[in-house]
């Protein structure tokens, strides 16, 4: 349930010890399966990312079921869309959108 680090409007993850195929990598995943835009951010000597304002919403959707009670105030305090105030119901609408079931590779 960790490493990780918010302002009022985002999140950042600490990514700042993986190298920079696997940061990009992560950052694809995100943008592709689900809307969600981030750019690297340098943190002292080291990059980190950073999920962008609009993006926020869209993360905080996708785990807030999982996050424990205890953890709760990780998340950014209402994430508010820089273009528009986005709804539950498009935010829903976007994760719709972006989720595509992951394939079984545990099955043979």
């Amino acid at each position: 349930m960790d490493d990780g680090s918010k302002t009022y409007k985002t999140v950042y993850f600490n990514t700042q010890q993986f190298d920079p195929k696997s940061q990009e990598v992560l950052q694809n995943v995100l943008r592709n399966r689900w809307g969600i835009k981030s750019s690297l951010n340098k943190d002292k000597n080291y990059q980190r990312i950073r999920i962008a304002t609009e993006s926020a919403p869209i993360l905080v959707a996708l785990i807030k079921p999982f996050v424990i009670s205890q953890f709760t105030y990780k998340l950014p305090l209402n994430p508010v869309s820089t273009d528009s105030d986005v709804t539950s119901e498009e935010i829903a609408t976007q994760l719709e959108f972006y989720h595509t079931p992951t394939p079984d590779v545990t099955s043979g």
